[in-house]
Formats: C-alpha cells, sequence, structure tokens
C-alpha cells in the first residue's frame, strides 16, 4: 500500500489544499498472498465529517487493510467546515475526479461516499455532478434541513446506511423515503464503529466479498 498525502492547487478553491491518496501496491492480507491485481484500479472518493481532515477515515478505520485488500485506489480530499458547498462543490464534485482521471490509472468514474457532513456531501455532490461518479454510498447524512438541489438521476445507485442509535436516524429514514431510496441499518450511534461497519459494507457490495481472490482468478 502507497499512502500520498500532501497539497496540490485548486482552480475551484483558488490556493493550495490537502489531499491523501491510498494506492494498492502489492496483494498481500495479513502476510498471505491472496491473489494479484494490476491497474487500472476502481477508485472511492471518500468524504470527511465536519471538524475533520483528510486523515481521518485511515486513522480511525480499516480503510488502509480494506483498500489493500479489494485493490481500491482511494482518495481523500480535505473540506474544513465547508459541508461540501460552494467552491468545495465545484473542487471535490468536479475539478477533483477529472484530476483522478488524468493522474491515476483508474477504471471507470470514482464511486463517491461520506459520513455525517461528508454523507451530506456525497449526496449533494453526486446531484450537482452525476456524470462525474458510478455510485453514492451516505453514511448517516448529517442533512440538518438540507434538501437536494437537483434529484439525483435513476442511473445512478444511491445507497444510504445509519446506525440504530443514531440522532440523525429519523432524518435518514424520511430523506431515504422522500426520495426511493434503500437505507441499511447498523448497531451503534453517530460513531466510528458504526461507520467502520458501513465502509466495509461499501467495498463488500460495491468490490465483492472476497477482494482480490474474486477478482484475481477473473
Amino acid at each position: 500500500m502507497i499512502l500520498l498525502s500532501g497539497s496540490l492547487y485548486s482552480r475551484a478553491l483558488h490556493g493550495k489544499t490537502h489531499l491523501t491518496t491510498l494506492i494498492p501496491s502489492d496483494s498481500q492480507d495479513d502476510g498471505k498472498t491472496v491473489g494479484q491485481i494490476e491497474p487500472p484500479y476502481p477508485a472511492l472518493i471518500l468524504l470527511h465529517g465536519l471538524g475533520g481532515d483528510d486523515s481521518d477515515w485511515v486513522t480511525h478505520t480499516t480503510l488502509s487493510h480494506l483498500s489493500k485488500r479489494h485493490g481500491v485506489l482511494v482518495v481523500l480530499p480535505s473540506a474544513l467546515s465547508s459541508f461540501y458547498e460552494g467552491q468545495y462543490a465545484d473542487y471535490i464534485g468536479n475539478e477533483l475526479p477529472a484530476l483522478i482521471q488524468r493522474t491515476f490509472p483508474i477504471q471507470g468514474r470514482p464511486v463517491i461516499a461520506g459520513a455525517s457532513m461528508g454523507g451530506w456531501g456525497a449526496l449533494h455532490l453526486a446531484s450537482l455532478y452525476p456524470k462525474r461518479f458510478s455510485a453514492v454510498w451516505s453514511f448517516s447524512p448529517a442533512l440538518a434541513g438540507r434538501s437536494l438541489e437537483k434529484e439525483i438521476p435513476s442511473t445512478l445507485a444511491v445507497h444510504l446506511s445509519c446506525g440504530r442509535d443514531d440522532p440523525l436516524l429519523g432524518g435518514t429514514e424520511a430523506f431515504a423515503r422522500a426520495h426511493g431510496y434503500p437505507c441499511s441499518l447498523v448497531e451503534g450511534g453517530h460513531e466510528w464503529s458504526a461507520w467502520e461497519a458501513m465502509l466495509q459494507g461499501l467495498f463488500r457490495e460495491q468490490y465483492g466479498a472476497d477482494g482480490l481472490v474474486a477478482r484475481s482468478h477473473r
């Protein structure tokens, strides 16, 4: 696994911003060879929550393991407390996906996902720039009365998840019903243990339960 962390200049932000990227570089899992995978890689843009930054998912979850296990390139932008709106919507929803496709050997369009503020961000950005993404995964979205400016096209799969004890559960389920989206529940509240379970579900359903084992034998 290669972890790249640094800054880049964004035209949308008119300045520098921080970015972390995980690039799968081997095929080992817990010290055992499970198969080989070559680029191009499937890609995932994963958004942090309020008060967080581009290091949160690496620090608090098994993301590095999942990325390597499934051979997925993961891009982690920093958006301060912007709720992925305004200039940050243009940067992460439009400029960043194009940059990823120019810079890294990826296949197709990236999946976009996030938790809390990032859960709202994934929905919001997919509604504004649906052609940039292949699927949307929203964990415990911090809706706070927000509504989508545009409907996400039915051609783009949307998955919502929330913890059974999360104070945002009611709003998440109401949003899911209003838009006809599936909403899965996990144990826990508005916390990393719940988001870890949701993240594992994303990798399992989006990229296959066996990860590189299945893909190396195609």
